[in-house]
Order: structure tokens, then C-alpha cells, then sequence
């Protein structure tokens, strides 16, 4: 009896270190990806359809909260910039799961765009859009996709875009973020 709860025993720590050494970490810098520092290296635009919320958090007491009732033909997009390096190095060419927290009430936009850059912009370039139709509304959930990496993104910033979609009410509305996550899937 004293030797089969030793296998076991042995059989568990063997693969819970396993499940450890495997398990996807998330590797945005966790200051930028769930706002509690409130914003502090985040471009918000001066009009405020981005802003720091204290409302409503996943985790934490911060969001971002996106909001415009208006429809102005000028603006092509409405977006937020981290303005500093989001994870210490690069980001490696593979596949990631990028996934984001998100509460929409009943009046939203469709969809928004998360894109992975280098701080020059002309350089890698991916971009992801995320549609918001099928979120439930009034509650958190996760929204995510794939991103594959093909070359090495160094000193990477986040850009969250919300399209303007003329003489159409598919961007108006509000909708909070927290806790961005992208984690490597496979190289």
C-alpha cells in the first residue's frame, strides 16, 4: 500500500512540473496589458474615445472604456497607442493566441483591430481584427484569435483601432478592454 502512494506520488510531481514547464505565459508586460497602471505609457487620444475606467475591470480596479455617439466622416479610426515596448526583447516569429477581456453593453461597435508593431511602423505590421457581434452582452468575456508571426518583431507596441464606418451607427457605441494576453502557441 506504502509503495503504490509512493508512485503516485512520484507520478503526480512528475506531471505537475510537466503541465509547469509547458504552460503558456502570457507575455505582455503585465503593467501595460490591465491598465492598473492608469495608462501610464498608453497614448489616449485628446477627444477621450479611450479613456482609463474604473467602472467596470475584469481584474484589478482599471479598463479602457471606448465610447462615441458620433459619426464624423473625417476620422478613418479611432485609436490607442502603447507608446513604450510592451515586452522586454522581441517577440519570436510562431503563432500566438492573443486574447482580450471584454463587457459590451447593448449599443456597440462591430468590431475593433488589434495590431502588433515595431515603434517605427513601416517595419512588421500585423494586424487582427476582432469582431464583437457575437459578445454577449452586459458581461465579461473572452474575445480572442491566432496571430501568426512570420519574422521577428523587435520592441514591440500595441495599437487598439476602432474602424469609422461612414453614415453607419456599426461604430458607435461603448465597450471596455482589460487584460490583453498573448501567449506563444507554437513555435
Amino acid at each position: 500500500m506504502k509503495l503504490i502512494s509512493t508512485v503516485i506520488l512520484i507520478i503526480t510531481l512528475v506531471l505537475s512540473s510537466f503541465i509547469s514547464a509547458n504552460a503558456q505565459k502570457n507575455i505582455i508586460n503585465p503593467k501595460y496589458s490591465g491598465f492598473e497602471n492608469n495608462g501610464k505609457g498608453w497614448y489616449f487620444p485628446p477627444k477621450k474615445e479611450f479613456k482609463i475606467s474604473k467602472i467596470k475591470a475584469y481584474k484589478g480596479k482599471n479598463s479602457v472604456k471606448f465610447f462615441t455617439s458620433s459619426h464624423s466622416s473625417s476620422r478613418k479610426k479611432y485609436n490607442l497607442v502603447c507608446n513604450e515596448p510592451v515586452i522586454e526583447g522581441r517577440i519570436k516569429p510562431g503563432t500566438y493566441k492573443l486574447s482580450l477581456q471584454v463587457w459590451a453593453p447593448t449599443t456597440h461597435p462591430k468590431a475593433f483591430f488589434v495590431s502588433i508593431a515595431e515603434k517605427d511602423k513601416k517595419s512588421t505590421w500585423i494586424q487582427t481584427k476582432l469582431p464583437l457581434n457575437k459578445v454577449s452582452k452586459m458581461k465579461w468575456q473572452t474575445v480572442e484569435a491566432t496571430v501568426k508571426v512570420s519574422k521577428k518583431i523587435i520592441s514591440p507596441r500595441i495599437f487598439i483601432s476602432v474602424p469609422v464606418v461612414k453614415n453607419s451607427k456599426d461604430f458607435s457605441g461603448s465597450f471596455y478592454i482589460d487584460d490583453i494576453q498573448l501567449v506563444r502557441v507554437k513555435k
